[in-house]
């Protein structure tokens, strides 16, 4: 049962990447604007977010760049699917976990194997926080 599911997903991820490069022109133009440090309004959210905090990573201009770069390719299809009233709340999750993980794969292509580590690191803590706070939480 899971392997059509995610065939499906990697199928519509596919179509949706081939199918959506203009849609990414309109929606990074209502994006809300950057940091105030010459980066583009597409920019995503805050580097500390998704486990990839500056200070910590010692990330370079070039490796920020980069991952602007594979963020702003992944937002156009992800909102695509989060806004797709056609789309079955089980695909929507399948797609998105599987556009999820891509955007992962290729960021992490673009970290050092020391910076890849501290960032495992960091969302082991936070995914022991989320379940902490999740487990503290009466019924």
């Amino acid at each position: 049962m899971d392997r059509p599911i995610r065939l499906v997903s990697t199928l519509f991820s596919v179509a949706l990447a081939l199918a959506l490069p203009a849609a990414s022109t309109s929606r990074a133009q209502s994006a809300p604007p950057g940091s105030g440090q010459g980066q583009p309004q597409t920019q995503s959210p805050a580097p500390a977010q998704k486990g990839l905090d500056d200070e910590k990573l010692n990330l370079t201009k070039g490796q920020k760049r980069r991952i602007r770069h594979i963020r702003g390719e992944f937002k156009p299809q992800i909102e695509a699917v989060r806004e797709d009233p056609s789309l079955p709340a089980q695909q929507k999750t399948a797609t998105l976990r599987e556009l999820h993980r891509e955007m992962h794969k290729q960021v992490l292509a673009v970290l050092t194997p020391e910076q890849q580590e501290n960032m495992k690191e960091r969302q082991r803590e936070r995914h022991a926080a989320s379940k902490a706070q999740f487990q503290s939480k009466p019924s």
